[in-house]
């Protein structure tokens, strides 16, 4: 293999990966543009590893094919453990609060770039490009064109009962439908606090962003937080 094949390898998996992870970047995902550039050219590289050992093995065989039956050789045994290794980095971005389950998808994209980086080590470039058109068209391009209801959590913190019916009428008004609601009352300081965590399918980003608006100007609400699904 040449270094020209080389570094054509390494720059097509850095572009690639590099796209895949702005999108996540962008989306304030827990993996996003340089966590995916780098495992898809970790995984460029150990493919890349494992096709010069091949060809060693294959130069040794014929220089010396007296001895040739005594040279055992795995073609995927380094590949499989970047397979299984990046599992676990993909199960670091998952996170669980509560009845909420946050991250899947980019665990998804992560353990994907390491497929495409695997495809491009070994030099299977069509594999490779049709896998990343379709990546590109599931994670950026999908969202654009099919205008699915998404289930937004969202959390809020008020300190006054009477905003329970307040926030309750905005959603109303919205059109926003509550799928679940997850309430917690403490006191502190003899003052009761109300914490509570909404389940609701939004249309599009911008209904969300409309309610938030009247949520912030309730002084009795003191904190709002969207936790990304």
């Amino acid at each position: 293999m040449s270094t020209q094949d080389i570094i054509i390898r390494l720059i097509m998996a850095m572009i690639m990966a590099g796209i895949i992870g702005y999108d996540r970047e962008s989306k304030n995902r827990p993996a996003g543009f340089r966590t995916h550039i780098m495992v898809c050219t970790g995984a460029t590289i150990i493919a890349l590893v494992q096709a010069q050992i091949a060809d060693s093995s294959l130069k040794l065989a014929l220089e010396y094919p007296n001895i040739s039956n005594t040279f055992v050789y795995e073609q995927g045994r380094l590949i499989a453990q970047v397979i299984s290794g990046i599992g676990f980095l993909g199960a670091g971005t998952i996170i669980v609060t509560k009845k909420f389950v946050q991250g899947l998808t980019t665990a998804a994209s992560l353990w994907s770039v390491a497929c495409l980086g695997i495809a491009i080590g070994m030099g299977f470039y069509m594999v490779a490009v049709l896998g990343f058109i379709i990546m590109f068209i599931t994670l950026i391009i999908l969202s654009k064109v099919i205008n699915f209801k998404t289930i937004r959590h969202l959390e809020l913190r008020y300190n006054d009962e009477r905003c329970e019916a307040v926030i309750l009428g905005i959603f109303k008004k919205y059109d926003i439908r509550i799928k679940e609601i997850d309430l917690t009352i403490t006191k502190e300081n003899k003052e009761t606090l109300y914490q509570c965590q909404y389940s609701i399918e939004v249309n599009d980003s911008q209904q969300l962003n409309n309610v938030i608006e009247l949520f912030k100007k309730d002084e009795s609400i003191y904190k709002i937080h969207i936790i990304n699904s």
